[in-house]
């Protein structure tokens, strides 16, 4: 794809066609779209063994091979169907299941057909999933703090996951191990995509840690079935009138500015031995504009010098690379999510905060089986409070840039209080990056109480390269990340 037919014996490699690749791309994404299609199936093929960002540029590959052989032999193109690999190998489908259940520990045998007889297994995977997708399970804090949801099931919220063997097994009865993405701060999604960018990094990272078999069953939908819970569109409001097109009331603007505020001085920390000082005059400047001289008349003002103070410090290098942000606007917008959150406002019709609505859609997407959390920035506090009130295993729980000790917003306003393990997580990774500015204090186990059983979290500094550090594609890409996970979801598909 780098180079043309003409070159292709050359010995250095040539940059190629940019328009050209990025057409074939396009046509390619447009041709995996297609259900039923022959590279629609070509795709999910070469996906299994090696990974979606491979399995693409097969199928421009087998895009471009096909434009070539039409301009050539002046042919149309001739669809194969999306069973022509099954119609090519009429048995690769019995082997496959063969091999499956072998891997479960089930022994295949032949017989002769018998009379058809409707078995009840299939109609029990149905009935629980049917349970699990009608369960309205309350929401609260453990303990005393109070502060607790009452409702679960608001229109807004998404909770997307796969559809693999766990909706058509049961199991002899169990219900399937479960793997939930909790999403930060950030705008709009497209869930769908995020969901599959978050496969996608986890299968890298558990392959760097040697679980390539699991990897594979991790993108196939095998080894667990993935949900992620998207309440991103809960932030949305109708009308945003605010500094910058943020709509804060007083009090959550003071939250924010405070908020910004740790991070910055944290940073400045961090980074003490810049050699040339240029980081510690763009953040005097941004502590300037942050606190300067008299009163802040209003919250349109606080929220007026918190986006100043962000134009200012994405000029610098660290904080130009820490994230996806194009300007102070977005970056304050999407920080405002954290005060929003905290200050646990924004009833809905029928009187619900906007915190406590967030919850229901995580609670929602824990199910009632064994579950492996894995929850980024915000959404690390929003796990932490949500599992608080949750009683089925969570035997693992993996925080990615948690904000959850920052002392001056955070952690004084975290419920319950003090910030204790739930009771229901039997181990807590916390995995921080030491440009990730999200994080200014990243040793949670420092902040957080252990539970009965002794549990408390066990912070780990991982280094990423380039740009967009607190992504958390980044972080589930690293081996130290995605082993654990894997082992974990490995543990819950060997229990019988």
């Amino acid at each position: 794809m780098n180079e043309s037919a003409g070159v292709s014996k050359s010995a250095r490699t040539r940059q190629g066609n940019a328009n050209l690749k990025r057409i074939l791309g396009v046509a390619a994404m447009t041709a995996i779209r297609q259900k039923d299609s022959y590279l629609s199936a070509f795709y999910r093929r070469i996906a299994a063994r090696r990974g979606r960002h491979q399995a693409q540029f097969a199928v421009m590959r087998k895009i471009a091979v096909a434009i070539w052989h039409i301009l050539k032999h002046k042919t149309g193109y001739q669809e194969l169907g999306a069973d022509y690999f099954a119609r090519r190998d009429p048995e690769r489908a019995m082997r496959r299941m063969i091999k499956e259940a072998n891997r479960l520990g089930l022994t295949v045998r032949f017989e002769p057909a018998r009379a058809a007889h409707r078995c009840s297994r299939v109609r029990v995977a149905r009935s629980l999933k049917e349970l699990h997708r009608n369960r309205r399970p309350r929401v609260g804090f453990g303990g005393s703090g109070g502060g607790g949801c009452h409702k679960v099931g608001n229109p807004c919220q998404t909770v997307l996951s796969t559809r693999s063997r766990w909706e058509d097994v049961s199991r002899g009865g169990s219900v399937a191990p479960r793997l939930v993405f909790v999403h930060g701060i950030g705008g709009p999604r497209r869930v769908e995509e995020d969901r599959e960018r978050w496969i996608d990094a986890l299968a890298a990272g558990a392959r760097r840690a040697g679980h390539g078999e699991a990897a594979r069953g991790l993108i196939d939908g095998s080894l667990a079935e993935v949900v992620f819970a998207y309440y991103g569109d809960l932030f949305q409001r109708p009308q945003a009138q605010g500094a910058g097109g943020i709509n804060l009331d007083e009090d959550e603007a003071v939250l924010l500015n405070r908020l910004f505020t740790e991070i910055v001085q944290a940073h400045v920390q961090a980074h003490d031995e810049d050699p040339n000082g240029l980081i510690d005059a763009t953040v005097e400047r941004a502590l300037a504009q942050l606190c300067p001289q008299g009163e802040a008349q209003g919250a349109g003002e606080l929220v007026r010098r918190v986006i100043n103070a962000g134009t200012t410090l994405l000029g610098s290098g660290p904080w130009g690379r820490a994230g996806q942000w194009a300007g102070g606007k977005l970056l304050i917008r999407d920080f405002a999510q954290v005060a929003r959150y905290l200050a646990r406002r924004e009833q809905d019709g029928e009187g619900d905060p906007l915190d406590a609505r967030i919850r229901a859609v995580v609670a929602d997407a824990l199910g009632s089986g064994p579950t492996v959390v894995v929850a980024h920035s915000l959404g690390s506090v929003v796990s932490f409070e949500t599992l608080c009130g949750h009683e089925t295993s969570v035997p693992l729980l993996v925080t990615l840039g948690s904000p959850l000790a920052m002392r001056a917003v955070v952690w004084p306003k975290v419920r319950p209080a003090p910030p204790t393990t739930p009771g229901c997580v039997g181990q807590w990774l916390n995995y921080w990056d030491r440009d990730d500015i999200i994080v200014p204090r990243p040793v949670l186990e420092e902040d957080v109480r252990a539970n009965a059983a002794g549990v408390v979290p066990s912070s780990s500094r991982v280094d990423s390269d380039g740009v967009w550090v607190h992504t958390a594609t980044k972080y589930l890409a690293k081996a130290d990340v995605a082993g654990p996970v894997m082992e974990a979801l490995q543990g819950l598909t060997a229990v019988p």
